[in-house]
């Protein structure tokens, strides 16, 4: 018989043999099912030629897991990416992309001296996963106001509407058009943004459409960005947006409650219609704190 301490001594031994038994045998493991599996695309790049990847919908969130491949949205497109190495790698790395549909796609990246496909549509070639990246919290969707609650939003818009700006340093000019917030408000995890778009040409400035994103910051490098579109749940005041020569308009759009981290910034794009003065402001982590109550 074994005394009682060398008992006790081989017990934690034991115990620990136990449990690595059943994390080899996988007791605790949860399986993966196939049919939970994404399927990813083959692509080869070389560093002389660069290999253009065209998506069904706008580019918003990218990422490469090699620091030698870069990654970069085509010039004034928002669907398409290029993709090029920096210099030779031997082992096979990821490329993941993200449209603003929630269309998610898997790349299996070589390195290859003469790639033989150059330009690819994944447009005509998709099996899309909608739901992949609103259930990573990658694509924030809104869902629409309650008619109980449409009433309050719109009263508290009108509000808003008749205040007077405080905000002044958040706003653009350029083609003598600015473009500017006014000021944000907060109520019942809503926020109201009032914005003001004055056109001091002579050209009428009429507005297809003002769009809203939380992104990154700053890229250091070109392997992995991501834009997350904020979509608005009410407007006020001119919907559709129609500035007459030498005249100032506002607006107001209500979205959800949000806040930032310094590495991020909320980005609004003001996009002319059927004309090139397109306007963005940017605000910063610091700028939320200008936020006042309703």
């Amino acid at each position: 018989m074994l005394p009682k301490i060398l008992i006790l001594t081989l017990l934690p031994f034991f115990v620990l043999s136990q449990n690595k038994d059943s994390l080899e045998t996988g007791k605790y493991m949860i399986p993966i099912r196939d049919n939970a599996i994404k399927g990813s695309y083959n692509i080869d790049i070389t560093t002389n030629k660069t290999t253009h990847i065209i998506f069904p919908s706008k580019v918003v969130y990218v990422d490469v897991g090699n620091a030698s491949v870069i990654v970069d949205k085509a010039d004034n497109i928002e669907n398409i990416i290029r993709v090029k190495a920096t210099d030779i790698f031997t082992e096979e790395t990821t490329l993941t992309v993200i449209d603003d549909t929630g269309g998610y796609y898997s790349f299996l990246v070589n390195f290859k001296l003469n790639p033989a496909k150059l330009s690819i549509n994944i447009a005509s070639n998709r099996e899309a996963d909608l739901n992949y990246a609103e259930k990573n919290g990658l694509l924030k969707t809104m869902e629409a106001l309650e008619e109980k609650d449409l009433s309050e939003v719109q009263f508290q818009a009108n509000k808003v509407y008749e205040k007077r700006a405080y905000i002044k340093h958040l706003s653009m000019h350029r083609y003598k058009v600015n473009f500017g917030a006014n000021g944000i408000y907060y109520k019942n995890d809503l926020l109201y943004l009032s914005f003001s778009i004055e056109n001091n040409s002579f050209i009428p400035y009429e507005v297809n459409f003002i769009k809203m994103y939380v992104k990154d910051r700053e890229k250091v490098r070109r392997t992995s960005y991501q834009e997350l579109e904020v979509k608005s749940l009410h407007q006020t005041g001119n919907e559709t947006i129609k500035v007459a020569e030498k005249q100032k308009v506002k607006s107001i759009f209500v979205i959800p409650k949000l806040t930032i981290t310094p590495d991020k910034i909320f980005y609004i794009e003001c996009i002319e219609k059927a004309g090139g003065r397109h306007l963005n402001i940017e605000l910063t982590a610091d700028d939320f704190n200008l936020v006042r109550a309703l």
